[in-house]
């Protein structure tokens, strides 16, 4: 059974799919090109007349699509997406971009493990800061559960309670919550539950959420990584 690809996966996407806002949703055709891994797409998308979180959006797919089919430049993309947020005016009252920014934290640690000590607690902080903004924004609750699944025990982290927000980011999804990329939000917080009870020994439950996944958005491939891994 081959795993690594779903590993890798696992390790580095994020589930920044939605918003509490329909402004600032990302643009749907980011999350196609991504989708694709296509980077020279999301390259322009991230170049286009729009919104700094929009861009900075952008250029976070594109650092993690960059990564995953070893193109260069990957860090490169990725620093210029967390330089705009933390250089974003609304940083302080958006729930979108503190969450957003917090998992950009945790990517710059997936790339290079040794960078722990310098964004590890700005990780943490965030996604405290787009859960205090907005406790029910999807997003946010995609943001604490990935940061609580990939944070050491004796700093906190929990794959339990990665669960539980998963599992939360999941409902405020099917609510209504997330504007118009809903469904990817939807289809990755059910992939993130499957990873999480894996990680916690219940195989059934987890392959069941990376089917509900695909019955959420039939053509989300990590989904289809990680069923097509466990046959």
């Amino acid at each position: 059974m081959n795993t690594s690809k779903p590993l890798l996966l696992s390790a580095v996407l994020a589930c920044a799919l939605a918003s509490n806002t329909l402004a600032a949703a990302p643009d749907a055709a980011v999350e196609e090109a991504f989708n694709q891994l296509d980077t020279a797409a999301l390259q322009k998308l991230r170049g286009a007349d729009t919104g700094a979180y929009q861009r900075a959006y952008a250029g976070y797919r594109l650092a993690i699509a960059r990564h995953l089919t070893r193109q260069p430049h990957a860090g490169a993309a990725l620093d210029q997406a967390m330089q705009q947020l933390e250089q974003y005016p609304q940083l302080q009252t958006d729930s979108d971009a503190a969450a957003l920014l917090s998992m950009i934290y945790g990517f710059q640690i997936a790339l290079a493990p040794q960078s722990a000590a310098r964004y590890g607690r700005k990780n943490q902080q965030m996604a405290t800061r787009a859960l205090d903004l907005d406790g029910d924004n999807p997003l946010a609750r995609l943001a604490e559960g990935i940061s609580l699944y990939h944070r050491p025990s004796a700093f906190g982290g929990s794959k339990q309670k990665a669960l539980q927000a998963f599992t939360r980011a999941a409902e405020l999804y099917r609510s209504g919550r997330g504007g118009t990329t809903a469904d990817w939000g939807l289809a990755e917080a059910l992939v993130w539950q499957g990873m999480a009870a894996r990680e916690l020994g219940r195989e059934d439950e987890a392959e069941q959420r990376w089917r509900d996944a695909l019955g959420a958005r039939a053509d989300f491939h990590w989904a289809s990584n990680l069923l097509e891994a466990v046959k």
